[in-house]
């Protein structure tokens, strides 16, 4: 992917993430919200990216993982929790997404799995104030997707 791509990539999970927990709903409503974000990610990725790049396999995964990360900036409770939780997925589609990688004797990028299991474990320190790290925190997980 070029980094103009990324790019775009990282705003298009930035855009459901503020309104993805807004209004109380059923949870078959969450459901398909959540299977139309994914299918949208899809379909940008199949779009925009070289699907010859074994990458593109988890791509949308990422996307969705980064999403949810994101979305969890705007819950009140239970926040550090689900902070843990979301940083968690998106480091378990990472690892298991590198280990096919390797598998297949592509080139694998450690470093985005160091800074996400140090981002759940850093978010721990922060649980009486975690809204004032808010911006703090969104950086953070910008920089993780376009710098790996």
């Amino acid at each position: 992917m070029t980094p103009l791509i990324n790019a775009l990539a990282c705003l298009l999970a930035l855009l459901p993430a503020s309104f993805l927990w807004t209004s109380p709903r059923s949870i078959a409503r969450y459901g398909i919200s959540q299977a139309l974000i994914l299918l949208c990610f899809m379909l940008f990725t199949f779009f925009t990216g070289d699907m010859e790049d074994p990458m593109m396999e988890f791509y949308p995964l990422k996307m969705w993982a980064f999403c949810l990360c994101v979305s969890t900036l705007t819950l009140t409770k239970k926040r550090t929790f689900f902070m843990t939780l979301a940083q968690g997925l998106w480091f378990w589609i990472v690892f298991f997404g590198s280990l096919s990688l390797a598998y297949r004797g592509e080139p694998v990028n450690n470093l985005s799995m160091i800074l996400l299991f140090f981002g759940m474990i850093g978010v721990q320190f922060f649980k009486q104030n975690p809204k004032e790290i808010s911006l703090g925190i969104l950086i953070y997980w910008v920089g993780i997707w376009m710098l790996f």
